[in-house]
């Protein structure tokens, strides 16, 4: 009575904070910490369905005698090292079966590192309920340390000793058993209609090991039987008993052969096949030793072992008993060498390059002296192949080269290793200004840096070119290939092309330049002409290109002097103005006039000229004219001869080179270049990087000219 009034005392006294305390009935306090350790059960206690019981490390459940503690919800005990739960009895003297136990009728529970001892059935499972067991230890239990019905458990590390029936009881049951020991028990396992693997694990008893029973089936996988401690109650149960090889496959030079097939063939003619990992093993194979019914016990020894691969084949002949090691060897090398070309390297264009592949290494010692070793690469279009584990070579291009060295060992296997080659440029361009020239004031000149050249075939995408006219005491500065200045006094100038390649190697000329003042080529407008292009304005007559060349030939092309023919080109003017339309046929008037700086009347003059003797051409094109050389077929496209020339070469044979259209249309690459990214931002052609040259293809939008 004493110890039932402080029991109530201490349920009902709101000061009470710490341990022990005391529960029964309807469990509402779902974590159990240490602090209200121990925690005495004084009569049956339950949690409720759908809640969880949470019991920290530390924690010690004492139970009355014959009280249990059912969880309808879910547990989870989580001790930890050296601070385990226990779930124990809550006499002085502790004797097996002082209390009911635990019940679980759910799923999803859990308890780890705990120690559950002198219960009667210390671990009961019903109603399709599942539990996970880690380092959980059962102890000096009555009936069962575990008893499961319909239900499934897991355990691992963990151990059931000391139990007077059985130390597990599956009855309709799955468990699956791992690193544990299952000892000194009354029956160590006993199961009906149930299903059970057991691994790496100890199970014995003094009279019974394993009881099967009602089509129960058991797999005991590298866990040592007693196969006269098995009883086989009915004729439908099976014990299985499995162990783990291991098997090695290696080569002649005792190399390990990833990817070789490993089959075990049993003497009833059970075949299992398994393949070698990259260190040729097959580990952990499962393979049956035998298996017991209550008829008979079939043994699969001995075993066949049979490793293939590429049609060759090692064997060798096996008594599965325990964990076995099987090594295979092939009497052929089957390893590859590893190629070693020594990785990326920079070198000098024109300075030999030595590459060496003797960092080779292969299994068989005879590589170096009996091996194969090529090496090839693209220079320029060019297959390039070579033989030797030590090879020279030089490059007179500058770029990147990406080498390929392929090593074969004696017996034929093959490794290959790629790297890169940059080839530096060392070499300066050389620059041509184009030599001397001759201009009148305010005449625009054009300057072309189209005669350049250099060794790099990126030199006219990455160049950079400077144009520096001198001009007494200041100077002009005009960057680019193709630039033009006008002169605003007579004298004789110096003006010097400055080239600089993408590697920073540079070259200049100096050309000079004569300006002189401009010779009187016509008397002034009288003022009938004045008047009448005054009228022409009116009229509107100045509203297109056509207009305005026709009336400015007709006011001025008579007040001009008589030319002869061999003085039509030798006119620096009129001269350049037929070199700008052969560079740029199909340009129109106006574009003419703003790119060489001229007046209307210059540029009239000099065009009709031209025209009358048969040097140039004229086409209108809407309310425009424009302008082509003389024996140069005119497109009906718009566009220019050249640009339709690229086009249908393009077109007709696709990758080719900005350096191959321009030798094939016996022009400047410059030229071609400058055309060629007209075509590209008109969108008519794309063009794709090839290694170190660009090359040219149709525009997937436009179709082939007809």
């Amino acid at each position: 009575m004493l110890v039932m009034l402080l029991s109530c005392l201490t349920l009902i006294s709101p000061e009470a904070s710490a341990g022990p305390t005391y529960v029964q009935g309807e469990i509402v306090d779902t974590h159990w910490t240490f602090d209200e350790s121990p925690i005495v059960i004084i009569d049956n206690a339950y949690l409720d369905f759908g809640k969880t019981l949470v019991i920290d490390p530390g924690v010690e459940v004492r139970v009355e005698s014959n009280k249990s503690l059912v969880i309808e919800g879910h547990l989870q005990a989580d001790g930890s090292e050296g601070e385990a739960i226990v779930f124990t009895s809550n006499e002085t003297v502790k004797h097996p079966g002082d209390w009911a136990g635990i019940l679980l009728t759910q799923h999803e529970n859990i308890i780890r590192n705990a120690r559950i001892g002198y219960g009667h059935r210390a671990l009961r499972l019903a109603n399709h309920a599942s539990v996970v067991l880690e380092q959980v230890h059962f102890h000096n239990n009555h009936y069962a340390g575990i008893y499961s019905a319909n239900s499934s458990l897991e355990m691992t590390d963990s151990s059931v000793m000391e139990s007077g029936e059985w130390g597990i009881y599956l009855r309709n049951s799955e468990a699956v058993i791992d690193s544990s020991t299952v000892a000194l028990n009354g029956i160590s396992i006993h199961t009906i209609g149930s299903q059970m693997t057991v691994t790496n694990s100890t199970v014995e008893s003094a009279f019974l090991d394993v009881v099967l029973d009602e089509d129960s089936h058991a797999s005991f996988i590298n866990s040592p039987v007693e196969w006269g401690k098995v009883a086989i109650e009915d004729d439908l149960s099976t014990l299985t008993v499995q162990w783990f090889v291991t098997a090695e496959v290696f080569d002649e030079f005792g190399s390990p052969v990833p990817g070789a097939e490993v089959t075990f063939s049993s003497e009833l003619g059970e075949n299992t096949t398994f393949v070698t990992d990259e260190f040729g093993l097959v580990e952990r194979a499962i393979i049956t030793e035998a298996v017991l019914t209550r008829l008979e016990t079939m043994t699969h020894n001995p075993y066949v072992v049979i490793a293939s691969k590429e049609g060759h084949e090692a064997e060798a002949l096996r008594w599965i008993e325990g964990n076995t090691w099987v090594e295979l060897g092939f009497a052929v090398d089957l390893t590859p060498p590893e190629a070693n070309a020594g990785g990326n390297r920079d070198v000098d264009e024109d300075v030999v390059l030595h590459l060496d592949a003797s960092g080779s290494t292969d299994n068989d010692p005879n590589l170096h002296e009996q091996g194969g070793f090529v090496w090839e690469f693209d220079n320029q279009g060019t297959s390039v192949r070579l033989e030797g584990i030590t090879v020279d070579y030089v490059f007179w291009t500058p770029g990147r080269y990406t080498i390929t060295l392929m090593v074969t060992d004696p017996a034929g296997n093959e490794d290959v290793d790629h790297f890169n080659v940059f080839v530096q440029d060392t070499t300066p361009p050389v620059a041509d200004a184009g030599g001397f020239r001759e201009a009148n004031v305010g005449d625009s000149v054009l300057f072309d840096a189209g005669n350049c050249s250099d060794n790099d075939p990126k030199f006219w995408d990455t160049a950079s070119f400077l144009w520096v006219i001198e001009l007494g005491d200041a100077s002009v500065e005009l960057p680019g290939q193709m630039v033009t200045y006008a002169f605003e006094a007579a004298g004789n100038y110096t003006v010097t092309l400055h080239v600089e390649d993408d590697d920073g190697n540079m070259d200049s000329d100096e050309i000079h330049v004569a300006v002189k003042a401009p010779a009187q080529e016509f008397p002034i407008i009288i003022p009938l002409g004045l008047g009448l292009l005054a009228a022409a304005f009116v009229g509107g007559i100045l509203n297109t290109e056509v207009g305005k060349f026709g009336l400015f030939k007709f006011l001025l092309i008579p007040l001009y002097v008589k030319l002869k023919r061999k003085d039509i080109l030798d006119h620096f003017l009129r001269g350049q103005i037929y070199g700008y339309i052969k560079v740029h046929p199909g340009e129109h008037y106006t574009a003419i006039k703003r790119n060489l700086q001229l007046n209307n009347g210059t540029l009239t003059y000099h065009l009709d000229v031209l025209e009358r003797e048969g040097l140039i051409v004229s086409k209108p094109k809407g309310s425009r004219k424009i302008f082509y050389p003389v024996g140069m077929r005119i497109p009906d496209n718009g566009l220019h001869a050249i640009q339709e020339d690229i086009l249908e070469r393009v077109n007709e044979s696709p990758g080719m080179s900005i350096s191959d259209l321009a030798r094939l249309m016996g022009t400047s690459r410059q030229l071609a270049n400058y055309h060629v990214k007209k075509l590209v931002e008109d969108g008519k052609i794309d063009i794709e990087r090839k290694g170190v040259k660009a090359r040219c293809y149709p525009s997937e939008g436009h179709p082939p000219p007809s």
